[in-house]
């Protein structure tokens, strides 16, 4: 097995700003991750589209329900060549898109839908929700009310070469498993709490090593090359129970006993996985399209059983070796009332044309059939030996009229390949794909690729053996032509120096100086963090009560009988006004407007969120813990009933008395944001600096009285998302960044209680 272009885990590494890691035995090649998620619009008016059916469906009565779709779009951040390190995208293996809401809607799952999708197929995810009818409006109405409520995590595998340490691991696999189940009953971990059992001194772990233990970054290192090897040996890739962690693996129940040894410093191919998160309300409205659009539908009636199924499909326009591709719906004989098959087809053209990337198909069922029917794909792809249809495994449906066929449907793989300006503006590329298939046959497909942008993706057929994917580039102006380079199997960027023997090997017009050094710095209660010379990142240090599009707080005190209740709606602050402030402060300390700064919000997760009340000895006490939504504001929702000291306290805190109520976020960003003392606000930070045997982290706390000067959480006042502004990926192997933020009551402008 060739480890050539997969990332080395043991030798992490940057490119200017963008972390990465070298690429195994490829001297001065660094593989960089997909760096951020950002939404895509579905429609061209529309980044998140919402369609409400009503049906009269006769004997099971008048059904509702809603379909939510919503896009997005994979970045990458390759800034190209820094001395003589140049940048590729690293391979990439299976990807997670889940699409998240907040607790208090009391939608049937805090996770929604989680939908696998190949990061090879394409940047463009379209991923759809069905909800009942009541869930859908719910869901609505929160969006109405100007609300964050839909969020959207995304989780993408990426294989690579484990680290490696001197000295040998023996694994007693159905003991360690064991360990596996007590430490979690399901059976699913993440990254550090594999490594925690492995510290931990387990019994079915055994190691015999020569590193000298006394030395952190030895110690690390062996741990790293431990965990990767028993996630690459029991583990599968799944989504971690908690949304905010990098990724988790399912490891299975104990079986038959078995003992597994591994040198540790030998190379292994091992996963690890990078976890994106986007706001798709928030990002949709930043890219200049409506947020939201909801449709109402009156959906025709079945009284003869006559289904209108929409099919719509996450597979690349278009690709490339596929001449056609059909899908088939089969309904099986259900006798007597219906002793014949029943099928319908649509062509995947006819949803590439659609601007809605669907197709309507009917399917004639009996009157009182429930919808039930099996989804077939079959690709026509060329060979040498003519064409050849490639079926892919047949998927049982049941009630659902609106199926989503993805590429693991149809049996393929789609490898994406790009090229930067600057080689496409000096030579013609050309990539081909070729791989064995039955009976002989050989599978091929040619791209060239141009300055407009699109990406190319070739097809291949899982089943295919010995594939192998090269390009060729040819100089515009001598005409000389390089040999066949041979690329990894996943998505690629190719530049002026992937070609070893181009005519342009002297570098002329092929490197930049490198970007001037920046650092993070605080104001207007936002911490401000470089990813670009010109792009920023801010991550909030102030939280308040949330407020309408109005600016009315939303918060209301209740009492009846000396008892109480409080419903208050908390967030972190982060308004026009903020902004406005942050990026004039950021254009004075870059030496000018020109070019102006973008600013996007940081990849931060609230880790939890709680309401407390001081007591007449002076201690704080938990009033109620609660979920936050998820998304970038991290909304959370406190709905608590009050005794009558608790109710005393309460009116006087919103009365503006301070000291007594406040809310308390305890947050992580991602990507090792750097701590400064802020201007201009109240607020004190303190940071300190420790490191274990298998990660590094940063944190900071942050205390802070400050008002939000009344202005209302902002909606749409975040920059455009592009490859060269992106949220920074996160991995086990990057530092984070922890901080608390605190907000007095006293400073939330509720006016008197109700």
């Amino acid at each position: 097995m060739s480890m050539r272009g997969h990332p080395d885990w043991g030798r992490p590494t940057r490119v200017g700003d963008t972390p990465g890691w070298a690429a195994f035995e490829e001297p001065g090649v660094v593989l960089v991750p997909y760096a951020a998620v950002t939404a895509a619009p579905v429609l061209p008016t529309a980044g998140v589209t919402v369609d409400l059916f009503t049906q009269d469906r006769h004997d099971a009565g008048i059904v509702a329900f809603g379909l939510v779709t919503a896009g997005f779009a994979l970045h990458h951040r390759v800034p190209g060549e820094v001395g003589d390190l140049r940048a590729r995208l690293a391979p990439s293996g299976r990807g997670l898109v889940a699409l998240t809401a907040p607790a208090d809607l009391h939608l049937a799952e805090e996770r929604l839908t989680t939908e696998e999708f190949l990061p090879a197929s394409g940047r463009t995810l379209t991923t759809t929700l069905r909800l009942g009818g009541v869930e859908a409006e719910i869901l609505v109405a929160a969006l109405q009310r100007d609300l964050q409520a839909l969020g959207a995590v995304v989780w993408i595998e990426v294989p690579g070469v484990a680290e490696r340490a001197p000295g040998t691991l023996t694994v007693d696999v159905p003991r360690f498993l064991v360990d596996v189940r007590a430490a979690r009953p399901d059976g699913v971990l993440t990254r550090d709490e594999v490594a925690a059992l492995v510290e931990g001194g387990s019994p079915a772990v055994r190691l015999t090593t020569t590193s000298d233990a006394t030395d952190a970054a030895a110690a690390r290192a062996l741990t790293g090359a431990v965990v990767d090897r028993i996630v690459g040996l029991l583990g599968t890739f799944v989504p971690p129970p908690d949304p905010g962690t990098a990724g988790a693996w399912a490891f299975p129940q104990p079986g038959a006993e078995s003992t597994s040894t591994f040198d540790l410093a030998r190379p292994l191919l091992a996963p690890r996985s990078v976890r994106l998160a986007t706001d798709p309300v928030i990002d949709g409205t930043a890219t200049g399209t409506a947020a939201v659009d909801v449709r109402r539908h009156d959906a025709t009636g079945l009284p003869d059983g006559r289904h209108r199924v929409v099919v719509r499909a996450t597979v690349p326009d278009s690709p490339v070796g596929v001449l056609d591709v059909g899908v088939d719906l089969l309904a099986a004989p259900r006798p007597p009332d219906r002793p014949f098959s029943v099928q319908a087809g649509v062509r995947l053209a006819d949803v590439w044309a659609s601007p809605t990337r669907t197709a309507e198909v009917e399917l004639a069922l009996g009157p009182t059939e429930p919808l039930a029917y099996t989804l077939r794909a079959t690709s026509l792809l060329p060979t040498t030996s003519g064409l050849v249809p490639v079926e892919g495994p047949p998927r049982s449906v049941v009630d659902d009229s609106s199926p989503v066929v993805t590429p693991d449907d149809l049996a393929l793989r789609f490898l994406p390949v790009q090229a930067t300006a600057s080689l496409l503006d000096r030579a013609e590329v050309a990539v081909t794909l070729t791989a064995d298939g039955a009976d002989g046959a050989t599978y091929e497909a040619t791209a060239r690729l141009d300055a407009a942008g699109s990406v190319p993706h070739l097809a291949l057929p899982t089943s295919a053996a010995a594939p192998t994917l090269v390009a060729v580039a040819v100089d515009h102006t001598t005409r000389r032509g390089t040999q066949p380079l041979s690329l990894p199997l996943g998505g690629v960027l190719l530049d002026l120096f992937s070609f070893p023997d181009a005519p342009w090997s002297d570098g002329a017009g092929a490197t930049r100086p490198p970007e001037p050094t920046m650092t993070s710095f605080d104001t207007a209660g936002l911490r401000l963090t470089p990813r670009s010379a010109t792009a920023w990142e801010f991550a909030p240090l102030t939280a308040g009560v949330a407020r309408t599009a109005e600016g009315t707080p939303q918060l209301t005190v209740l009492s009846a009988g000396g008892q109480g209740h409080l419903a208050v709606t908390t967030t972190l602050l982060a308004s026009d006004h903020q902004l406005t402030e942050a990026r004039d402060a950021l254009a004075s300390r870059l030496g000018g407007p020109d070019p102006a700064p973008t600013l996007a919000p940081a990849d931060v997760a609230a880790r939890s969120v709680s309401l407390q009340l001081r007591g007449s000895d002076g201690t704080w006490t938990d009033l109620a813990a609660g979920r936050p939504s998820g998304t970038f504001l991290q909304e959370c929702t406190f709905s608590v009933a009050l005794d009558a000291h608790q109710l005393e306290a309460v009116r006087r805190a919103t009365s503006g008395e301070q000291d007594l109520l406040r809310v308390t976020y305890a947050l992580l960003g991602r990507g090792g944001t750097a701590t400064s003392t802020s201007g201009g606000t109240t607020s004190t930070t303190s940071s300190s600096t420790t490191t274990s045997s298998t990660t590094s982290s940063t944190t900071s706390t942050v205390t802070t009285t400050r008002s939000s000067s009344g202005s209302p959480p902002a909606t749409s006042t975040t920059a455009h998302h592009d490859e060269e502004s992106t949220t920074a990926a996160t991995t086990a192997a990057h530092p984070e960044t922890a901080w608390t933020v605190t907000s007095d009551a006293s400073s939330w402008d509720a006016g008197p209680p109700a």
